[in-house]
């Protein structure tokens, strides 16, 4: 349960006291490629679950993993918000299409096993896709900055989009 103000689909704010986030179609489907990611797959969920926008699921496709991977993930089993599947290895492409042929929400994203999202992330493309909705701008695609960190957590990189151009930068693989 969910025992706080919500922001509601039209943009106003819902007072509840308790909404099943379950029995909410799910705005965004985050797709979770993963294989061999017990070492990193922990922190990306728990990134994911603490999203300030609750409407989304989860879904992580276990990739072949031969690590312990499931056992990690298996610690979020508190929220239902997650799927996990598993399948043979069919590579990262292999993985989103089948988060993707499985996902119910209107929205499709997905997130590296060893990437972290900021807690703001999921409500900012909302926002932004309301206001573009509003606007009646047809919209196929966005795409946001992101920051490369080690594995002690430190910033060693940035890749910002101030002047994107989205096909290109597609293909140069931003």
């Amino acid at each position: 349960f969910y025992p706080r103000p919500l922001l509601g689909y039209s943009g106003r704010r819902l007072m509840v006291t308790e909404i099943n986030i379950q029995d909410v179609e799910p705005i965004f489907s985050v797709v979770v490629p993963a294989f061999n990611a017990q070492n990193f797959i922990g922190a990306t969920l728990d990134s994911l679950v603490k999203q300030q926008f609750p409407f989304f699921e989860i879904i992580v496709v276990d990739d072949g993993s031969t690590d312990g991977t499931k056992g990690v993930v298996d610690k979020f089993s508190f929220d239902r918000r997650i799927r996990y599947v598993r399948q043979d290895n069919e590579g990262t492409g292999g993985a989103l299409n089948t988060g993707h042929a499985i996902s119910r929400g209107k929205y499709l994203t997905w997130c590296s096993a060893d990437n972290i999202y900021f807690p703001q992330f999921l409500a900012t493309f909302f926002n932004v896709f309301q206001q573009l909705e509003a606007q009646n701008v047809p919209v196929e695609y966005i795409y946001a900055d992101f920051i490369y960190v080690n594995n002690q957590g430190q910033q060693i990189g940035i890749v910002q989009h101030p002047d994107a151009q989205p096909k290109k930068d597609l293909v140069n693989g931003y």
